[in-house]
């Protein structure tokens, strides 16, 4: 009953309908059985929490079903059961929907039969190997057509040429739908069981609108999708070699790919919010109740837990599809992605999108989409969407993405050019900035990507620009940035002074190249359009000049102490000089290009000009410094000047009215020429192996799914890692 408690679960072992499915006697698809099985209302697990438990309550019952589906082969006739179901969709469900009819009982019985796959497969998954799963899914009660499918396997396997040409054929031509009815039957009589329990689930999520009623079937298809995908965390073989990766990257599903990602992307803009029945745990009528298995079900899934406070179910309410979605996505989007037997038609679907509201914006798009748009969506609402979810690790992910080189760069160029208003860009970096900010409570993944992000946004000229106009009130950074009272700042300023603290913090614990030179790339390709820069961003620039050659004349000592050590002190010291170069290379492009537009940095330069003295003849900086110095002669002349007129009296108000006066006067033909400084992130040549961990990380700690940790080898081998790196570091920052 609906007011079951905990201890009512025990009964789920005696329960006839559970026993007959876990037996070893066959269920034919088309025996009454199912129609009761099915015919009952629940609230689904839509927490974690509550899905561990349900896990824990049925594993006897699983462990069951796993030994004697081997001979019964009820999973497969389930499966049957599901895939017809999906079959007469058009009939049941998007007709009535087209005529405002209702069609609950027929949703209820596919979401059941949707859920009840579900976990079983999940248990499959983590148990047995590939080779046993399928054996499981594919085991076929019905003789006849178990016969008729090992004599298809024959046929192939003989090598019929045409049948496999054809089928090529099929696979890799989006107009298939052209294909007579004869060879469509063909080809799903040759389709395994597995294949067709995929592409249900893609059809489902494909063809059916997201309304009250559908809602459940919709969000249990996204789950289901990922539980099939999760085969990937419990194994060492790369995605490629895992059948149901196979099956949706290269079969059928994969001319699907464009419309998959689109509505994926649609539900996390739009968060259609769940109904009430999905996320209440307590009340209702038991008239609601009235199958035969309404006892068991409303056991399994309501005798258990509290209910979500107030908070936890609003959140759940507006996210629960929406950010379901965006892990599907991120899953679909970077798997497989350096694949040499396949190409991902879901990150080429993703990489290729377009703003709606642009139509005629064609340019720049995908060469890897054979130029093609691969769908439209509102790309204000799309980046106010990841605004509102930053800084999680999946917006970032998403927006990482989105800006990512290899697609269209249509997104990237919308946020640098337009991006909605100001407000929303700042909306888009303070989170980012906040996460680089409180650095040492993030993860490592988390950081690296805020620091891509920024420097993938920095390769923007108009970006670059528009940073340094919008000005930000002190409120706007109270709340995390205590260092200092900024008062009114812009945020490219804010921006200069938390990446010159994130290296400055890491340059001496940590020799991860990587994260000082996407710090000091983002403000090389900045500075060429520095305006207005802050007086404390000056500091910081020039502080971090000042703590590295603190630390390169440490490192200059240690070799004529600790010969012994000479490689590793000489690479050390290498480093830091190139960190020290490129500062003075992001110094002298900011006065070469934007000298009248930074007062304070001229006047930083001049108050601290005895910091270049000791390094005025070293062949690493002497060409910059000579740069440098014929800056500071120019205004070191003026001030003196305007000392003589003063009686030797010069406020500070007054040196920075003749920084400005003089600034003007300045010839840039008096500076030699260097390169403008334009970085690009380039992505590494394996970034399976940083994403793929990370992402399932993600999906192991966010999806509202369980898994059992003690068998995620994926993400035990990920952990070792990061502890090893965290080890690594701490032994460093003590030497």
């Amino acid at each position: 009953t609906m007011g079951a408690n905990s201890s009512s679960l025990a009964e789920l072992s005696s329960n006839e309908y559970l026993i007959r499915l876990c037996g070893k006697q066959p269920i034919s698809s088309n025996d009454p059985y199912w129609n009761q099985l099915l015919s009952y209302a629940f609230v689904p697990p839509v927490t974690s929490t509550d899905a561990k438990l349900l896990e824990e309550q049925t594993a006897n019952l699983l462990t069951t079903f796993t030994v004697n589906n081997v001979s019964s082969g009820n999973l497969n006739s389930l499966l049957r059961v599901l895939v017809t179901m999906v079959s007469n969709l058009q009939q049941f469900v998007l007709e009535p929907l087209a005529d405002g009819r209702q069609s609950d009982i027929f949703l209820m019985q596919l979401y059941n039969a949707l859920f009840i796959s579900r976990c079983i497969i999940k248990h499959l998954v983590e148990q047995l190997s590939d080779e046993l799963l399928l054996t499981q899914i594919e085991h076929c009660p019905d003789k006849q057509l178990h016969q008729r499918r090992l004599l298809n396997q024959q046929r192939q396997s003989q090598g019929d040429a045409s049948a496999a040409t054809s089928k090529r054929d099929l696979e890799e031509d989006d107009n298939s739908g052209d294909e007579s009815d004869e060879s469509n039957s063909s080809s799903e009589a040759d389709a395994t069981m597995v294949e067709e329990l995929i592409e249900a689930l893609v059809h489902l999520l494909v063809v059916l609108p997201v309304r009250e009623s559908t809602f459940p079937v919709v969000y249990e298809s996204v789950c289901s999708l990922l539980v099939l995908l999760s085969v990937q965390m419990y194994r060492t073989e790369p995605a490629e070699k895992l059948t149901f990766y196979q099956i949706l990257y290269t079969g059928r599903c994969s001319m699907h790919a464009f419309r998959l990602m689109e509505v994926l992307l649609k539900y996390y803009v739009q968060r259609p919010p769940a109904p009430d029945r999905m996320l209440v745990n307590a009340g209702g009528s038991a008239g609601l109740y009235n199958s035969l298995a309404s006892g068991l079900w409303s056991m399994v899934t309501l005798g258990y837990g509290s209910n979500p406070a107030a908070e936890q179910r609003a959140q759940l309410r507006t996210g629960l599809l929406a950010d379901q979605s965006c892990l599907l996505s991120l899953v679909l989007a970077n798997h497989c992605a350096g694949a040499r037997r396949f190409r991902n038609p879901y990150r080429e679907a993703l990489l290729s999108c377009a703003h709606a509201n642009d139509p005629g914006n064609v340019e720049h798009l995908s060469s890897a989409a054979s130029n093609l748009i691969s769908f439209r969506v509102d790309f204000n609402l799309l980046l106010k969407a990841i605004c509102d979810r930053l800084p999680r690790d999946e917006a970032l992910l998403m927006l990482y993405l989105l800006l990512h080189s290899a697609g269209g760069l249509q997104f990237r160029g919308y946020v640098g050019r337009q991006g909605g208003d100001d407000s929303q860009l700042a909306g888009l970096l303070l989170p980012i900035l906040r996460t680089l900010h409180s650095e040492a409570q993030k993860s490592s993944h988390q950081v690296y990507m805020a620091l891509i992000v920024l420097l993938m946004l920095t390769e923007c000229q108009q970006f670059c620009t528009r940073v340094h106009e919008i000005q930000l009130q002190p409120a706007s950074v109270s709340g995390w940035f205590t260092e200092r009272h900024l008062g009114l700042v812009s945020l490219g300023s804010l921006l200069a002074i938390v990446l010159c603290r994130t290296v400055q913090l890491n340059v001496g614990r940590t020799r991860d190249k990587y994260l000082h030179t996407n710090c000091l790339a983002a403000l090389a390709n900045m500075s060429t359009y520095f305006a207005g820069l802050h007086p404390y961003a000056c500091q910081k620039l020039l502080g971090l000049f000042a703590h590295l050659a603190k630390k390169q004349k440490k490192l200059v000592d240690e070799m004529r102490s600790r010969p012994a050590n000479m490689a590793e002190l000489e690479a050390d010291r290498a480093s830091v000089e190139d960190l020290m170069r490129c500062i003075l290379e992001i110094v002298n492009n900011a006065l070469t290009h934007r000298l009248a537009e930074n007062p304070h940095l001229v006047y930083t330069q001049l108050h601290q000009r005895e910091l270049y003295q000791p390094f005025s003849t070293h062949p690493a900086f002497q060409d910059i410094l000579q740069n440098l110095g014929t800056v500071m002669h120019h205004f070191t002349s003026a001030l003196g000047e305007s000392s003589s007129e003063h009686q030797n009296q010069l406020s500070e108000h007054r040196v920075m009215r003749v920084i400005e006066e003089r600034s003007r006067s300045f010839r840039r033909d008096r500076l030699k020429k260097f390169p403008e400084p334009k970085y690009k992130y380039v992505e590494e040549e394996s970034p399976d192996e940083f994403f793929i961990p990370y992402i399932w990380a993600l999906v192991y700690r966010s999806s509202n799914l369980y898994f059992n940790p003690s068998k995620l080898l994926l993400l035990q081998s990920q952990q070792q890692s990061e502890s090893d790196d965290k080890e690594g570091q701490s032994q460093e920052a003590t030497a």
